[in-house]
Formats: structure tokens, sequence, C-alpha cells
């Protein structure tokens, strides 16, 4: 049965992996000619210790992410059950496998897999990582700033589209949605050892290695070949694509362009990191506050 949502998501991961394909030749071909052809030193994400070998690790990123999301269709989903991989109920009804904090640590240490993946690229090649990420940004004390106020203003700015009737048009093209596993479960939870380690694995774990990898590394592969503009929307589709849901497509999109803005005014991935770990500790304040259903 043909699922708008499902082919919509699937055309953002096809969208970002065609964008490479045609861009980085073009670009490479464009730069040749160019009487500046160190245009991808314009602004303070540092790009001049990555090559060609930074390719495969983004090619490694990508592929492994969307795994992980095409792992969620029905299609493969349906498959796992049928060779007995996984049963119906977990996959049906996700939020009622039971929670350990066990599976949760388990859960914080895949999570970490991709950023892993990148330390291993930059360490291989003997990059400085404290350098290409500017980890010792003297402005640092501003981070108690800029993080709650870019966090806030973006919280605004999607209140806002909820007001103007947002959820309410995607419910009219694609029907009722239902509510992202790790938030139902957060919602339904009240052990306060499984809350707090949802809380860590937002407000700590997510911020950190979705950062590394996204605006750390595959933001400056994607604009040392093919320039900011295309880097910003291919690092910041893919970004949201994976997360895998459909409400929160063009939201993330968002506050993804405006996590690698900031990066590039700032030059340092902490951040990005204090502005996105704002925005999730902002979101559970939200759903504390909500009252019970």
């Amino acid at each position: 049965m043909f699922d708008l949502s499902q082919t919509i998501l699937i055309a953002s991961f096809a969208i970002c992996f065609l964008s490479l394909l045609i861009a980085i030749p073009l670009t490479a071909s464009l730069r040749r000619k160019a009487s500046e052809p160190s245009w991808h030193k314009n602004g303070l994400v540092k790009t001049e210790l990555l090559t060609p070998a930074d390719l495969l690790g983004i090619g490694l990123l990508m592929g492994l992410y969307t795994l992980m999301s095409a792992l969620k269709l029905p299609q493969l989903t349906d498959f796992l059950v049928s060779i007995g991989w996984a049963t119906e109920e977990a996959v049906k009804n996700p939020e009622s496998i039971t929670l350990t904090p066990q599976v949760l640590i388990a859960g914080m240490i895949s999570q970490a897999v991709p950023a892993g993946i990148v330390v291993v690229f930059l360490v291989f090649r003997h990059i400085n990582m404290v350098e290409f990420f500017n980890l010792r940004w003297k402005k640092a004390p501003y981070l108690l700033l800029i993080g709650p106020t870019v966090a806030v203003a973006v919280q605004v700015l999607f209140i806002l589209m909820e007001a103007a009737g947002y959820s309410r048009a995607l419910e009219s093209i694609f029907g009722e949605f239902k509510v992202q596993d790790v938030v139902k479960i957060y919602q339904d939870t009240h052990e306060s050892s499984i809350r707090i380690l949802i809380a860590i694995m937002a407000v700590i774990i997510a911020p950190i290695v979705e950062e590394v990898v996204f605006r750390g590394y595959i933001y400056p592969v994607c604009k040392r070949y093919t320039g900011r503009t295309l880097a910003t929307l291919v690092a910041s589709l893919f970004f949201s694509a994976v997360h895998f849901h459909i409400p929160a497509l063009l939201p993330l999109f968002i506050l993804a362009i405006a996590l690698t803005i900031a990066y590039e005014l700032s030059g340092s991935i902490w951040v990005p990191i204090s502005i996105h770990a704002c925005f999730n500790a902002c979101t559970l304040i939200v759903q504390e506050l909500q009252p019970p259903s």
C-alpha cells in the first residue's frame, strides 16, 4: 500500500545522496577553473585538514543512519518478524517493551557509535580533535547565554508554527500521527531511574553525538567539497530525516540550519552542542508540565 509519509521520508534520504553525488564532481570542476579555489575556507568551521578519504567517512555514516532508519519501515519489520528476528508485539507496540536501566545504557552505547566512527576517522589521520572542533573556545562562558537564548527562540518559532496550524495541516494530508516512541515511553513511565536515563540521553548524549557527527563532521566534509549553502541544506535535511518522523521533519530541518549557522559563526562545536542540549531540555520540561493523559 502506498504510504505518503514513508515516501517523503525515503525521498529525503535520496535527495541528500543525489545532491552530493551531483554536486561534488560539479564543484570539483568549477574549482579547477576558479581563481579562488579555496572558497571552502569561508566561515569559521575548519575544512583544510579534510581529504577525499572523508567522503568515505560520511558515506559510511550516511549509510549507517539510513540503515537504522530503514529498520523502522513496516516492510522490513514485518520481514524480521517473519524470520523470527523480532516479535510482532515489539514491532507493533515498541513502547510495550520492558525497559530497564541496563537496556537504556546499552542504547546510549549504540547511540554513540556514529561519533566513535568520526573519532576513528580523525585520529587515524592524526588530526587534532581539540583544534579541529575548537574545543578551547575562548568565548566559552557565553554558552550560558547563547544556548538557552537560541533554544528558546527556536521553541517559540515552533510554537508559532503550531499556532498557525502546522500539525492540523499535516493531519489533513497524512492523517493522525503516533507520538515518537521515546516520547511515549517518557510520558508513560513513572520509574524515576528510567526517566533520568532518558533525560541524560536527550540532554547530554544525543547533543554531543549528533553535533559531532552532523555539524562537526558531515557538514564540514560537505562544505569542503560543495560549499557552505549546499552543505548546510544537505546536512540539515539528513539530520531531520534520520529521526524518521514526518511531524518533526520541518522543525528539525529548521533547528539544524540554526545549529549550523551557530557553528559557522563561532567555529566551536560547543555552541551547537549547548543549543541542542538546551533545546532538548526545553522539550523535556514541556513534557513534564503537560497534564497526564
